[in-house]
């Protein structure tokens, strides 16, 4: 049986990591006029942004989950701060966006595992 001070700290580890995904997604949001003014993108091209991370950070999640159950929680949770910058260099500062979102995007495994 756990302490009651265990069951507050996991507590506060799970209000953390859900503080972590809601900051995630706003800087997302508060970045998005100036991708769009920077790009020259629509309001369409605005929504498929917000749709492209949101599913790949939703499938990721499920992905690191089930990595977990495979490995182990620790090893899956441990696995995440060191592999989240390794997709960055395949970010091209081209002026056109879209290899850009694909290389951001590679550290949704390692973003998921660390949540």
């Amino acid at each position: 049986m756990k302490t009651e001070s265990e069951k507050w700290f996991a507590l506060s580890i799970l209000v953390i990591a859900q503080f972590m995904i809601v900051l995630d997604v706003s800087i997302l949001n508060v970045a998005l006029p100036s991708i769009e003014r920077d790009f020259h993108l629509d309001v369409t091209a605005l929504q498929w942004i917000v749709t492209a991370y949101t599913l790949c950070f939703g499938g990721f999640l499920l992905l690191g989950g089930r990595a977990a159950d495979l490995f182990g929680r620790r090893r899956g949770f441990l696995s995440g701060p060191p592999l989240a910058p390794g997709p960055a260099p395949l970010a091209p500062p081209l002026p056109y966006p879209p290899p850009y979102y694909g290389g951001g995007r590679g550290g949704g495994p390692a973003e998921a595992a660390h949540e």
